[in-house]
C-alpha cells in the first residue's frame, strides 16, 4: 500500500460487493424523526432547492458569513437573490453585533456554517434562535458538520453534503416544512466522469503507473458538469454506495484521529480540543508560508486542501479577519481508512516542515 494522505476521494471496487451497513431512509427517519426529509445530488443541489422554497422578492436578501466556500454563491447567483456578508472573526465564531445589525426589514434568511464539524456558541445558537421566531428563516450548512452530534438542529432548513467526507456525491435537506420539489436534471455525463475518474485514481493508487493526468482531466470535467444542472438528484448509485459504509466506524476512527492532530499541533491552531458529539471534517492550521508548506507536503504524498480562498468575493476592506484567515489557512486531512502506521509519518512530516 503506497504512502498517500488526502487528495479527491476513492474507493476500492471491493466495495461494490460489500454488504449494505444500513438503509439510508430508515437512518433518516431514526435521526431525524420529526422533520421532514428529501435527497439530492449534492450540497450545491439542495441549497438551490431550499432558495426556490424561500419565494423572495427582488428587494429581499439572504445574510451570508464572510468565510464561505465560493461555490455556496452558485445557487444564489443562479436565481438571482441577493445576498449581503455578515462578519466572521479568525476563529470562525460569528460577530453578532455585526449580525443584529446587518437585519433589516428586507432580510428574510440567515445561513450559517458549523466550519470543520464543529458547532457555535450556546449564545451564538440563542441569538439565531431569536431570529428564527422572528420568521426569519435560518439555513444551517452542514456540509462539515453531518457527523457530529449536536443537541438541535437550529436551522428551518438543514443540508449535507456527502463528498466532503466520502467517495460519492448526494445529499439531503431536513425541513421543519416538507420541501416542493421540483423535476430533477439527470447526471449522466457527470457521473461517467466522475466513477471513471475514480476508478483511474484507485489504480493510481494501487500500482507503480501514473495515471494523475487521466483522472485529474475526468474529475475537471465532473465538476464542470456538477455545476451547471440545477437541481440534480440523488443517484441510486451514489445510495448504493452510501449505504456500504460504516458510519460508526467512521466517526469513531475520524474522532481518534482528529484527537492525534489536536495533540501535536494545537499551537498552530484555534481549535484547541475535540468535543464529544464532535466529528471534524479536517484540522485546520494556520501557517505563514502556506504555499511553501504546501509544496513540500505534496512531494511527500501529502496533500492539504484549503478551505477557503475567499480573495474573489469578499471585500479586504470590510471584512479583513476572513480575508486574512483564508490567506494563512491549511486543512490537515482526515481519512477513517488510513493506515495508523501512515498515518503517524503523517504527523511526523508535518512536524518536520512546519517548523
Amino acid at each position: 500500500m503506497k504512502f498517500h494522505i488526502g487528495g479527491e476521494p476513492f474507493y476500492s471496487p471491493a466495495l461494490l460487493i460489500k454488504k449494505r451497513q444500513f438503509r439510508l431512509e430508515s437512518y433518516s427517519s431514526s435521526r431525524f424523526n420529526d422533520k421532514f426529509v428529501c435527497y439530492t445530488g449534492g450540497g450545491v443541489h439542495s441549497l438551490y432547492l431550499i432558495l426556490k422554497n424561500l419565494n423572495l422578492h427582488k428587494t429581499d436578501f439572504c445574510l451570508l458569513p464572510s468565510y464561505l466556500c465560493p461555490t455556496i454563491l452558485y445557487p444564489f447567483k443562479k436565481l438571482g437573490i441577493n445576498f449581503r456578508f455578515y462578519k466572521v472573526n479568525s476563529k470562525l465564531e460569528i460577530d453578532l453585533d455585526y449580525l443584529k445589525n446587518a437585519v433589516d426589514g428586507n432580510c428574510k434568511s440567515i445561513l450559517f456554517i458549523n466550519y470543520f464539524g464543529f458547532g457555535h456558541s450556546s449564545e451564538t445558537l440563542n441569538v439565531l434562535n431569536e431570529f428564527k421566531q422572528r420568521k426569519i428563516i435560518i439555513i444551517e450548512d452542514a456540509s462539515q458538520s453531518f457527523f457530529s452530534h449536536f443537541d438541535e438542529i437550529i436551522g428551518d432548513y438543514y443540508f449535507n453534503s456527502f463528498r466532503k467526507f466520502l467517495p460519492l456525491d448526494g445529499s439531503l435537506i431536513v425541513s421543519d416544512d416538507e420541501i416542493k420539489l421540483q423535476s430533477f436534471n439527470t447526471s449522466k455525463g457527470y457521473m461517467l466522469y466522475k466513477t471513471s475518474g475514480q476508478l483511474f485514481r484507485y489504480l493510481n493508487y494501487k500500482t507503480a503507473i501514473d495515471f494523475s493526468d487521466i483522472f485529474k482531466n475526468l474529475f475537471r470535467k465532473a465538476e464542470h458538469n456538477y455545476y451547471i444542472n440545477f437541481p440534480v438528484s440523488f443517484h441510486r448509485f451514489n445510495k448504493h454506495l452510501l449505504e456500504k459504509y460504516n458510519l460508526e466506524k467512521l466517526i469513531v476512527m475520524r474522532r481518534e484521529y482528529a484527537q492525534l492532530l489536536i495533540n501535536n499541533f494545537a499551537d498552530f491552531s484555534f481549535i484547541k480540543e475535540l468535543p464529544d458529539n464532535v466529528t471534524p471534517l479536517g484540522y485546520p492550521i494556520i501557517c505563514r508560508d502556506r504555499i511553501v508548506l504546501k509544496k513540500h507536503l505534496i512531494k511527500e504524498k501529502i496533500f492539504c486542501p484549503v478551505h477557503w480562498d475567499l480573495s474573489g468575493e469578499i471585500s479586504g476592506e470590510d471584512f479583513n479577519e476572513s480575508i486574512e484567515l483564508s490567506g494563512k489557512i491549511l486543512t490537515l486531512p482526515l481519512n477513517e481508512n488510513i493506515n495508523p502506521d501512515h498515518f503517524y509519518r503523517y504527523i511526523s512530516l508535518v512536524k518536520k516542515f512546519i517548523s
